[in-house]
């Protein structure tokens, strides 16, 4: 017997119950459920089945529908099949079934014959199959005066309380033949009218507001005498349920599809993936690190209302040579993984830095940088490639999180969930005909419209620029993105990138050309001597007087910077203008001296120094010759300096015991965030059960009896607890169920965070974490992780209990 739910989760299986706990991963979130009657209430809160409800795909959706309107003790499996034109052995249909037994949604129960399930799930839809109320159910209302001329024009007897005259009528339109007896007198323009409403659905409760009614359309009013269009609770007018279906017809089943909609594929063979992918994620590894290169020298200056504006997109795509939207991509991806951080200043804008983070990642290798940086696009919650002009929008800013981000976080998701069920070797031809399979998978979560479409387009756009997807089709890097694995994502770049490059082509026209991409080692050397020009393919450099003046300024000698060079040159040879420019810059470099003194200058050549004190560009500083090849100049050291090279001179700046100063100019970094503490300690990460352990635990649990035994009070003070805990909430709380009320009190004991459903005093109902709580009376005292303040709470306005989200702190013993 599997009357209850409870009952069906005694009769599970360990293997079972471990299936049905991965399905349902909020059944383990601590306080874990203690036996099965808890777990039971916890799975069947209407908010963790509204989640489980949304991670459905398309045939179990249509298979809870039906079961909807066959209502709990109409749920027989020859009905369902019936509904949705399949035999009762089908296989497709046992699948979906399947489906909902392994998410907790569904079961049979042989003692009564029928499928069943979980409360909430009646209340899943408001018009399933976009059908209306029952008449019966609508008629309720309806005042015995305007139930009478009903039944006359239906030609029953008009006789009777209302009761009876709501059973007569609900009988007669329970019957298809008489409602299409009543068609048949209808005008043509009537029965349009009643499929375009039946095509239409009812409308939402709330369309009309408190205080106004629809106007029935004149067609309509035949069809509401005769009790065709009847009205809910709220005014509004609809079909009611039996007409709905007879005019659909004898022939109408709801609908069904059980495999996901067809997309146009072509073959391709794995190895032109791997190679297009290897290629690409090469490339992007160069884009991103041009553009925060470039965010590094010029940091990109924020909105005062938020995020990166246009302009300066364009600015940053200017100079990387890289369109905006791709340039767009990189600052949001790099932004998720926290490469880069926003400074703000006191006018309400503020900078766009580096952080911290980005030196240490830009050390590792490029399969271990482009691994850290796949989970951040994967969970990205914004659509950077997002057409603005195919929605009719203005470009917005970058780093702008609103109501699309979480939609575009899962539209990514379904996107390479999808494209990993294809088979290998196979390929999207039309990635416009994507929407659809995609939905497939998910169809309460992306709504069926033009933005969804839109949305997955872009994720498509973005996958492609990062390798994850190749010549329409998923790459090796999806299937250890999906499964979280940081390692394995890192081993199948290793596999994908071709073998870093180690050696340059040093041209007489003063670049270098490292085809590939290029070792870490390489690219520093080039990077210090040179200005990086393209990227792509192949990466390309220019030595320049300006770049191997700041190779010198760096520290490099003139002799060793060449054997590096050389060491790195393809042959062991460098160009003849290559090795003049740096000889003839290693000559000049150092001739020119700044001290502070402010500024002293001490130039080694005294003509050079009447050259100076009479350089134009210099006039700024007011350089004054106080000695034979000494000046001072009427600014600091580091302006002098940037004055200097800026006008085309190489010095170098000097202590003031004389000894020449080399070094990187200082690197500016996002300082480290201060995040808001609770005023207690926190606990440190709560790692929820395993769904195996906990299965088995809670399969050996004794399930609690109807008068649960006293604890003494030395054991619940041993435990923590207090011993009148349980009876003031029970007392004060009575309106939460035992299963909240028990996460209540695990929060008070333990201090561990918990999640309320909270309406204030104006009316107005938020979900708050709160953590470290204590009772007083009828309210609590915890600190609310929403406001970052301690709040207190009246008992009386919690409206639902659930346990706090995992990961929450994962990182609070690291601040």
């Amino acid at each position: 017997m599997a009357a209850t739910f409870a009952d069906w989760l005694c009769s599970r299986s360990p293997a079972q119950l471990t299936t049905l706990l991965t399905h349902r991963p909020e059944g383990s979130l601590p306080p874990a459920p203690t036996n099965l009657l808890e777990l039971a209430d916890r799975l069947a809160h209407p908010s963790t089945v509204a989640a489980a409800l949304r991670r459905l795909p398309t045939p179990a959706i249509q298979v809870v529908e039906v079961l909807q309107l066959l209502e709990p003790d109409g749920g027989d499996p020859a009905a369902l099949a019936d509904w949705l034109g399949r035999p009762t052995d089908d296989a497709d249909l046992a699948a979906a079934l399947d489906r909902l037994a392994d998410a907790g949604l569904a079961w049979f129960d042989p003692g009564a014959g029928v499928l069943r399930m979980v409360e909430p799930c009646y209340r899943a839809f408001s018009a399933p199959l976009g059908l209306g109320l029952p008449a019966a159910t609508l008629l309720t209302r309806y005042p015995v005066e305007q139930l009478r001329p009903i039944a006359r024009a239906l030609g029953l007897p008009a006789s009777g309380r209302a009761k009876q005259l709501v059973t007569s009528i609900s009988t007669a339109l329970a019957d298809p033949g008489q409602i299409q007896r009543i068609l048949d007198n209808a005008e043509p323009a009537v029965r349009a009218e009643l499929l375009r409403l039946d095509q239409a659905g009812p409308e939402p409760s709330h369309a009309h507001g408190w205080y106004t009614s629809p106007r029935l359309a004149s067609e309509l009013v035949w069809a509401a005498q005769h009790g065709l269009v009847l009205t809910d609770p709220w005014g509004s007018h609809q079909l009611p349920r039996e007409v709905g279906l007879a005019l659909r017809g004898p022939d109408w089943r709801a609908p069904f599809s059980p495999h996901h909609p067809t997309v146009p594929l072509s073959t391709v063979a794995p190895e032109i993936v791997s190679n297009e992918a290897g290629a690409v994620s090469g490339i992007a590894l160069q884009s991103l690190d041009a553009v925060l290169d470039t965010v590094a020298e010029t940091p990109p200056v924020m909105l005062k209302s938020g995020g990166v504006g246009v302009k300066e997109l364009r600015r940053l795509a200017k100079a990387t040579q890289l369109t905006t939207p791709v340039v767009r991509l990189w600052l949001e991806v790099a932004y998720e993984a926290e490469l880069l951080t926003v400074v703000p200043d006191r006018s309400g804008g503020g900078e766009l830095l580096p952080s911290a983070r980005y030196d240490q990642w830009a050390d590792h290798a490029p399969a271990d940088r482009l691994a850290a940086l796949l989970p951040a696009w994967l969970a990205l919650p914004a659509s950077p490639m997002l057409d603005p002009d195919v929605i009719g929008e203005k470009p917005p800013p970058a780093l702008i999180r609103d109501h699309r981000g979480p939609v575009a976080a899962l539209a990514r998701h379904l996107l390479l969930t999808f494209l990993g069920t294809l088979p290998s070797g196979q390929a999207v031809r039309d990635p416009q005909a994507l929407t659809e399979p995609v939905r497939w998978l998910a169809p309460l979560r992306l709504p069926p419209d033009p933005m969804t479409t839109e949305l997955i387009a872009a994720a498509w756009r973005e996958a492609s620029h990062l390798g994850a997807v190749a010549h329409g089709a998923a790459t090796v890097l999806v299937a250890p993105l999906h499964a979280g694995s940081p390692a394995e994502l890192a081993d199948a770049y290793r596999e994908l990138l071709p073998p870093t490059s180690t050696e340059a082509v040093f041209q007489a026209d003063l670049t270098a050309v490292v085809p590939g991409v290029p070792d870490p080692e390489l690219a520093r050397l080039l990077d210090d001597a040179a200005d990086r020009e393209s990227g792509g393919g192949a990466t390309t450099w220019r030595f320049t007087a300006g770049s191997v003046r700041r190779a010198l300024d760096t520290g490099h000698q003139p002799a060793l910077l060449l054997d590096q060079l050389t060491g790195r040159a393809v042959g062991n040879a460098l160009p003849q203008p290559l090795t003049y420019l740096v000889h003839d810059i290693a000559r000049r470099h150092g001739k020119i001296r700044v001290r502070e003194a402010s500024s002293v200058l001490r130039v080694e050549d005294e003509a050079l120094a009447a050259e100076l004190a009479g350089a134009k560009a210099l006039k700024a500083l007011r350089l004054t010759t106080i000695a034979p090849g000494v000046l001072t100049a009427a600014a600091p050291p580091a302006e002098v300096l940037a004055a200097l090279r800026t006008a085309g001179y190489a010095p170098v700046g000097e202590s003031a015991d004389g000894v020449p100063q080399f070094g990187r100019p200082p690197q500016r970094r996002a300082p480290e965030p201060r995040r808001g503490q609770p005023p207690h300690p926190l606990p440190g990460p709560r790692e929820p059960e395993s769904p195996e352990s906990l299965a088995r635990r809670l399969l050996a649990a004794p399930l609690p009896t109807s008068a649960p035994r006293p604890r003494s009070p030395g054991a619940s003070a041993a435990r923590g607890r207090r011993p009148d805990l349980s009876s003031r909430l029970a007392s004060a709380a009575n309106h939460l169920t035992k299963a909240e009320r028990r996460l209540l009190e695990t929060a008070l004991t333990t201090g561990d965070p918990v999640t309320i459903s909270y309406t204030d005093a104006q009316g107005r109902t938020s979900m708050r974490v709160i953590d470290s709580a204590e009772l007083d009376g009828g309210h609590l005292f915890a600190w609310c992780h929403l406001r970052e303040d301690e709040r207190m709470f009246a008992l009386a306005r919690i409206e639902a209990v659930e346990p706090a989200p995992y990961g929450l702190f994962e990182d609070a013993d690291s601040d």
